[in-house]
């Protein structure tokens, strides 16, 4: 931690936040918090708008972030699909600079998650790059995830996270959730093994699971034709 020890900062913390009362037990909110996801919507928008081209959205619900190794494998999970979506809507359409995908567990509302894939296209490939990505989705559901693939994604992410773990605004945010999400630190003190532990057979399920087109609600949105030059 820098110049300052660890034991003068639990002395200090407990000269300080030690002293505060005991807190009232939290409410339970749980009739609020009952979402239930719709799969397989299918919507299609025109804005008025000078900038050309059209942008894709593909939603897969998940599920919520609450299980925090589950949390971790569908994010790896999430990059296995754009780093296909990048081979392939970028560098064999040609249609996108930027598509990706990733994943948003929640952690608030039981059962709420996705993941989600987005991309742009040129005016008039939007029905292709949405059938594009949907196939590899298909793809990944059917076959899974690759050894190579998980091997090669995941050490780039170690090395980020190792970086992380080194520094202090890393572990200031970790602590600014620590009072209130119960085992928020042995979260993250399990971080590195999460990852470094995981198999692509356990990725594979959740492709199955998660990432068949019938699943998936998609968006595309269009420039209206009164907006053009």
């Amino acid at each position: 931690m820098g110049d300052v020890a660890v034991d003068d900062v639990i002395g200090w913390a407990a000269q300080t936040f030690g002293t505060l009362p005991a807190r009232r037990k939290p409410q339970a909110y749980d009739e609020m918090r009952n979402l239930t996801l719709v799969s397989g919507l299918r919507h299609e928008h025109e804005v008025s708008t000078e900038v050309e081209g059209e942008t894709v959205q593909v939603y897969y619900p998940t599920t919520d972030g609450r299980d925090s190794l589950l949390r971790r494998r569908l994010t790896m999970l999430a990059r296995v699909l754009n780093e296909r979506l990048r081979e392939t809507i970028r560098e064999q359409l040609g249609e996108a600079y930027s598509p990706s995908a990733s994943s948003d567990s929640n952690d608030i509302y039981p059962g709420y998650g996705m993941i989600e894939v987005s991309t742009s296209a040129d005016t008039g490939r939007a029905a292709d790059v949405l059938e594009a990505c949907l196939k590899i989705g298909d793809e990944l559901a059917e076959s899974g995830v690759t050894e190579e693939e998980l091997s090669r994604l995941r050490e780039p992410l170690l090395k980020s996270l190792r970086d992380g773990l080194r520094n202090n605004g890393f572990w200031m945010g970790v602590l600014s959730r620590s009072q209130s999400k119960f085992g928020h630190l042995d979260e993250y003190r399990r971080l590195l093994d999460d990852y470094e532990q995981m198999r692509v057979d356990e990725l594979s399920e959740l492709a199955e699971q998660y990432l068949e087109r019938s699943n998936a609600s998609t968006v595309i949105v269009r420039q209206a034709e009164s907006s053009g030059s």
